[in-house]
């Protein structure tokens, strides 16, 4: 699988620099600059699309775009300033190698959840611990994506019987899922 992180959630590390609690700066660009958050978000799709190309020409044989800093936006801003360039990304990779399985992975964008599942470049989506698995798993049958994630990663702190005991009350909550 080849990685790549979504223009979002890469603008989020240029503009603070690192990680943050608050993402004060990249909200204060776009919030006050949006047409050159527009443009530096293009270009980042412009480059990502490259980049994710290489790695299939390189023996990727799927790709997953990671939009880790996605819940720190509203849902419209989310849509105008994330997701948006997250399917141009998508649609850049498939215009190229329309075959090869695009992944998304949005995280704290539960109530965007639909939106995100329409998109038809998504072959599969990405859950965080947080969403529901049987929203989940209903909306990847209405849209015929496969789903993926959904385990609280810090469950691999735990002892190797708690994290067995959480990995199998995941995978029992796609009870209706393509898992079983």
């Amino acid at each position: 699988i080849g990685f790549g992180g979504a223009p979002f959630t890469l603008m989020c590390y240029m503009t603070e620099g690192g990680g943050s609690k608050l993402y004060s700066k990249v909200k204060n660009w776009i919030y006050q600059f949006p047409k050159e958050s527009h443009k530096l978000l293009q270009m980042l799709t412009d480059a990502l699309i490259e980049y994710l190309c290489q790695k299939i020409i390189h023996g990727a044989q799927a790709i997953q775009i990671f939009d880790t800093n996605a819940g720190e936006l509203p849902g419209d801003i989310f849509e105008e300033f994330a997701l948006i360039y997250a399917e141009k990304v998508a649609a850049g990779v498939k215009a190229r190698f329309p075959k090869i399985p695009i992944i998304y992975f949005g995280k704290g964008q539960h109530a965007r959840l639909e939106k995100i599942f329409q998109i038809p470049y998504f072959d599969g989506i990405s859950i965080d611990y947080a969403t529901d698995a049987s929203y989940a798993v209903e909306l990847g049958k209405k849209y015929n994506k496969i789903i993926q994630g959904n385990l609280d990663p810090g469950v691999l702190l735990g002892s190797v019987e708690f994290i067995i005991e959480q990995t199998n009350q995941m995978l029992n909550s796609f009870s209706d899922s393509q898992f079983k």
